[in-house]
Order: C-alpha cells, then structure tokens, then sequence
C-alpha cells in the first residue's frame, strides 16, 4: 500500500503547487490592474475576470488537499460517543458521500462543458469549458483520493492526513 500513499502524496503536492502559482497570478492581476489604474490612467479589461476564474479553480483544486489533511468541517461529538462497530460504519458512509460528491460534481461538470465549449469569455476570450476545467480536475482527484482511503480502509491500516 506505500504506492497509494506516494500516489497521494504527489496528487497533493501537485494540486498545492497549481494552487499556489494560481494565488500568485491572482495577486500580480490585482497589482497590475492597481498600478495601471492610479499611475496610468488605464483599466486592465481582463484581470478581474482572471482573478475571478483563479479564485474558483484555487477553491475547487483545493478541496482534494483540505480532504486528504481532514480539515473539512466536521462534528464529532456523536461519533466519539458510538461503539467502534458503528464508527467504522460512519467511517464508509461518510467516504461513500464523498465519493458520491466528486461523481456527481464531475458528471455534471462534464455536462456543462459540453455546453459551455460554444461560450467565449468576454474579457480573456477563453473559452468557458476550459473555465470549468478546475472543477473536474478537482473532482477526479477527490475521486482517487477517496477510494484509496477506502482501499485503506478496508486493509485495516491507518488512514492518512495528509503531511500537516
């Protein structure tokens, strides 16, 4: 089972280092658009449009991350009460919503780009399928990591958070 985990490790790594260099673009955007704007006189007419876009990619590429480290909200309370039969039976139900989550936010994703691939943007002149793109990437790796943390599961060994 090490494969799953240096698997999880570089879909982890790879989805906080496009996030990053999203973040980083998003700012430089704003920057530029602040500094054409009071010291040129010029509005940018595609950096807000960019910013946006980036900051509903760097929350869908982030949802895979946050799930891998468990920092999606969650109460407990109950679930340290139960006997460990029923825990563990929480513990499947819970992935398999996970799991039922990610299929359908790529199903109908894929739906929607097929629509959208006709859109153009008006500021970037993307088109808007490739705008969607992040939420279906996002979804394929929440997929992957979920059903490894079945795998893991079911193995009985511990399950991963991810490197905090």
């Amino acid at each position: 089972m090490s494969w799953i985990r240096k698997t999880e490790k570089t879909i982890e790594q790879t989805l906080k280092t496009a996030v990053v260099i999203m973040f980083i673009s998003m700012f430089l955007a704003g920057v530029l658009q602040i500094v054409n704007r009071y010291f040129f006189g010029l509005s940018l007419s595609w950096s807000e449009e960019l910013q946006r876009y980036l900051h509903i990619a760097i929350v869908f590429l982030s949802i895979p991350v946050a799930y891998r480290a468990g920092r999606h909200i969650h109460v407990d309370y109950i679930k340290n009460r139960m006997p460990p039969l029923m825990t563990r039976f929480l513990d499947f139900l819970i992935e398999g919503l996970w799991l039922m989550f990610a299929c359908v936010v790529c199903y109908f994703t894929l739906q929607l780009m097929s629509v959208a691939k006709y859109q153009i943007t008006p500021g970037l002149g993307l088109r808007m399928d490739f705008i969607y793109l992040p939420m279906c990437i996002g979804s394929v790796f929440l997929i992957v990591l979920v059903v490894f943390r079945l795998m893991t599961m079911i193995s009985g060994q511990p399950v991963s958070k991810g490197d905090l």
